[in-house]
């Protein structure tokens, strides 16, 4: 079995009661991926951290999954060794593993550090690991920055870990640790909206108007109310290249199942309807919604969109056409090797996990109604 540790950041910080709660939402989250994509694994937890052992067959995907994932910092594959004579076994475990990745002429750096009580401090096992390490491979050369290999050294308590990789996750906090929010859905920009929420924490549930033509700003009726997408747009004086409006059925499709693939609990309710902000309070209260989501993307917008009494969030507004691609491409990527993976994978075919979900179509009305240790796998 291999073993990756996971990292997260703003976990961190918050009480013990919170950060309890985010550790098991966090692996509430890996474990639904996990199991969807028809990977073994067994995962536990120590302060700050959260260990996943899973087989060397499905490390790199595995990996793969964990960087995609609101909530996790970065994850590594380490070495696992069991401290039973102090500072010599620190020390001789480090020598061999650097036998692996170093060779004469290379430069390397040893970087610890430690969680509980030991007879020696950090800077210590760095620095008598670095030494052993030079004893063991002739011809290699200590450099502080920029060395070629860098081993890393993480003790907790009795154990310790070994690694050189460090790969960079998606940030943020749990998905589903926070409120729930509807998203606008309309295209790429509104994926890409949804996306920022998502690594937010929020549960997004995806509401997509087949008519588009006009909004009633305000929730107000009237004629001197109502104002096109394309009015409040020229409004704003930045009418270029903000447009998702009018999309395709296919192009709303295409943006949920990449959604999907980060939630696969997450449903897209289609409304035959022009947008209208009543329907969307209701919509709002019968999903226990906090909030709305909208894909617009330039700067100082007017008040396209009021719900009464409800937040309207424009995530994109900071971000050029530039970091929103990323975004989107980031998207996309994650989508296409997760279906690859899923398709490669008998198992996950077999229980029929690849079936997209069907959207859920409402009338014109819009009511939605209806709508500790860890242990996986096969």
């Amino acid at each position: 079995m291999s073993l990756i540790l996971i990292r997260y950041g703003e976990l961190a910080l918050k009480s013990h009661k919170v950060r309890r709660r985010f550790e098991e939402q966090l692996m509430e989250a890996i474990s639904r991926q996990f199991e969807r994509h028809g990977i073994d694994w067994v995962m536990e937890r120590e302060q700050g951290r959260i260990f996943l052992h899973t087989s060397e067959a499905n490390l790199e995907f595995s990996i793969f999954l964990l960087q995609h994932m609101p909530g996790i910092f970065s994850v590594s594959p380490v070495q696992e060794f069991e401290i039973i004579e102090g500072m010599e076994t620190v020390v001789s475990k480090a020598a061999d593993f650097a036998k692996r990745f170093l060779s004469r002429g290379n430069t390397f750096a040893v970087r610890a550090r430690r969680a509980g009580s030991h007879s020696f401090t950090s800077q210590e096992a760095a620095a008598l690991s670095g030494e052993r390490i030079l004893e063991t491979i002739p011809g290699l050369r200590v450099k502080l920055k920029d060395p070629d290999v860098t081993i890393h050294l993480e003790i907790r308590g009795r154990r310790g870990f070994l690694f050189t990789e460090s790969h960079r996750g998606m940030g943020g906090v749990p998905q589903g640790s926070q409120g729930r929010v509807v998203l606008l859905l309309s295209g790429s920009n509104s994926m890409a909206a949804g996306f920022l929420l998502m690594k937010r924490g929020c549960t997004l549930i995806p509401l997509h108007f087949t008519q588009q033509s006009s909004a009633r700003v305000g929730g107000q009726s009237g004629n001197d109310k109502e104002q096109t997408w394309e009015r409040e747009l020229e409004r704003a004086g930045k009418l270029s290249g903000t447009r998702e409006r009018p999309a395709s059925v296919d192009e709303v499709q295409k943006a949920f199942k990449q959604l999907n693939q980060f939630d696969h609990r997450m449903e897209l309710i289609v409304i035959d309807n022009e947008i209208d902000t009543k329907i969307i309070h209701t919509f709002m209260e019968e999903m226990q919604a906090h909030a709305v989501v909208v894909g617009s993307k330039y700067q100082d917008p007017p008040s396209l969109l009021k719900v009464e009494n409800q937040p309207v969030f424009y995530p994109l507004i900071g971000l050029n056409d530039h970091e929103i691609e990323a975004i989107g491409s980031r998207i996309e990527d994650f989508y296409q090797r997760s279906i690859e993976h899923l398709e490669s994978s008998p198992w996950v075919m077999n229980r029929g996990m690849m079936k997209d979900r069907e959207p859920v179509i409402e009338g014109e009305s819009g009511s939605a109604a209806n709508t500790g240790n860890k242990r996986g796998g096969k």
